[in-house]
């Protein structure tokens, strides 16, 4: 049976993903990297094409509102896909959307989640790196989350950033709290 590479992300809400957006793209730009969109990956599989993602897409959203995550630090790594990145504290919703993934899969695969959200991928020295993540300044210790992104690697390959495409997206539903903030309600 033949199976396609996919993605789920999660992706900031305003005005976080505007100035994650530039971050990412200040860093690829100084160091000749390609950018992409802020996100954490919620799963990476492959999937049949009996099976409809879209469907899981919407499954992911039903009856869950805007999140957030805490912040632990900034990390670094010799891996490509954890070049440079925030890393974030597990939240038990999150280990919930990943098994809402996996049960609608005919092959589940065995990725495991590390909620992390990369500002670059780029093989780079770890002097650079260490230097690079003691000036990365972020405007909160909590990042709210209010999108579910379908993603696939246009050539199959996900070595290959500048052809990714995004195919579906999906809004939680704003919560309270940042329906407040949104409009400075105390």
């Amino acid at each position: 049976m033949k199976t396609f590479p996919f993605s789920f992300w999660l992706t900031p809400a305003q005005p976080y993903l505007d100035n994650l957006t530039g971050l990412i793209q200040a860093l690829c730009q100084e160091w000749g990297a390609v950018p992409f969109e802020p996100h954490v990956t919620l799963f990476v599989g492959e999937h049949v094409q009996e099976e409809d993602m879209f469907s899981v897409g919407e499954q992911l959203v039903q009856g869950r509102t805007a999140v957030s995550l805490p912040v632990h630090d900034i990390g670094y790594s010799d891996f490509i896909f954890k070049t440079l990145y925030i890393q974030f504290g597990m939240e038990p919703w999150l280990h919930d959307m990943v098994q809402t993934i996996r049960a609608s899969l005919f092959y589940p695969g065995d990725y495991q989640l590390d909620p992390h959200l990369s500002l670059i991928y780029k093989a780079m020295e770890t002097a650079v790196l260490q230097n690079l993540s003691k000036t990365i300044q972020l405007q909160s210790n909590t990042i709210p989350f209010d999108q579910i992104k379908l993603v696939i690697p246009q050539t199959g390959n996900w070595a290959d950033i500048d052809a990714w495409q995004i195919v579906s997206s999906w809004r939680l539903t704003p919560s309270i709290d940042s329906v407040r903030a949104q409009v400075n309600i105390r």
